[in-house]
């Protein structure tokens, strides 16, 4: 297979190496997030484009570089804290090393250590694992956060021009055109069928909510979210009500009809339970939910 040249800016080419498609798809058949989250979809491309644009002066390992860009993030519970994520997706890699692409023992042994060791460690000996993490870290502009040069790892992601250039693409969120056009990926498509969310339900929130100080609007677990002076309030998945009612009302809260815990990712979030439509169906029983979550986020410190 002849392998794709990615424009990377007029002067910079640079050829992806793999088909990583394949490999994609076994990720996004389980993958719990929203596809286009922060953690999500968009995110690994452009730590693609950044790891092979880094990779054509460090000389790293560019087939690990590439892996590292879509497994590193791909076995996130969760888009705030989750501290096991790197070992989960290097444990990952290790049961579709040999099906879904191979390497080197070597090689595999810098993708492993890569993805378990990206979120906490500093920097690592090897160039291709600096580069691996200097990649996902040049893409913190997603999230708010400029990138600074004291916390990369090599001289070539600390240059401005590459600061520049990677961070006014994060912060902008940029969906590299390959994401559609080779990986079939639409995720803007796929951001209308996750925000399927029951609009009625979100008009009733804000109607109860009226013009209260501190609410705001935010897309978020596929649906959307309300927050109080920054911290969640109440949200929408999908017919449902999600509602925070911290740790220690959570007992009392499920036992409540038609109430489950919030574990749409697969692990229950303590604090958080999930109300079926048929238990927000008059306005009263929503605003009382409502209540119950404000009662304990008007306790938490304002962000």
């Amino acid at each position: 297979m002849t392998p794709r040249v990615l424009p990377l800016d007029s002067s910079v080419r640079t050829a992806i190496p793999m088909d990583l498609k394949p490999i994609l798809d076994a990720i996004l058949q389980d993958y719990p997030l929203p596809w286009d989250g922060p953690h999500g979809v968009a995110h690994w491309a452009r730590v693609l484009e950044n790891g092979l644009r880094l990779t054509e002066e460090t000389g790293a390992q560019v087939q690990v570089v590439s892996l590292f860009a879509v497994l590193h993030d791909s076995q996130r519970v969760n888009e705030v804290s989750d501290p096991q994520h790197g070992p989960r997706a290097a444990e990952f890699a290790s049961t579709i090393r040999g099906s879904l692409f191979d390497l080197p023992d070597h090689e595999f042994g810098l993708l492993h250590r890569a993805c378990q060791g990206h979120t906490h460690e500093r920097t690592h000996p090897d160039i291709t694992i600096q580069t691996c993490w200097d990649a996902d870290r040049l893409d913190l502009g997603r999230v708010g956060v400029s990138p600074h040069p004291s916390r990369l790892c090599t001289d070539v992601a600390r240059r401005t021009d590459i600061l520049k250039w990677a961070d006014g693409r994060a912060s902008f969120h940029v969906v590299p055109p390959f994401v559609k056009d080779e990986w079939d990926i639409d995720l803007e498509r796929k951001s209308e069928i996750a925000m399927a969310f029951s609009e009625s339900l979100a008009d009733r929130i804000r109607h109860v909510l009226g013009h209260r100080p501190g609410i705001a609007e935010k897309q978020m677990f596929g649906g959307i979210g309300f927050s109080l002076h920054g911290n969640l309030l109440v949200g929408i998945w999908k017919t449902a009500l999600i509602v925070r009612v911290g740790p220690d009302a959570y007992q009392l809260a499920l036992q409540q009809p038609h109430v489950r815990e919030f574990d749409i990712t697969g692990r229950a979030m303590t604090g958080w339970v999930l109300v079926a439509a048929e238990g927000v169906e008059d306005d009263s029983k929503l605003q009382d939910w409502i209540e119950r979550a404000t009662d304990f986020v008007v306790k938490l410190p304002q962000k």
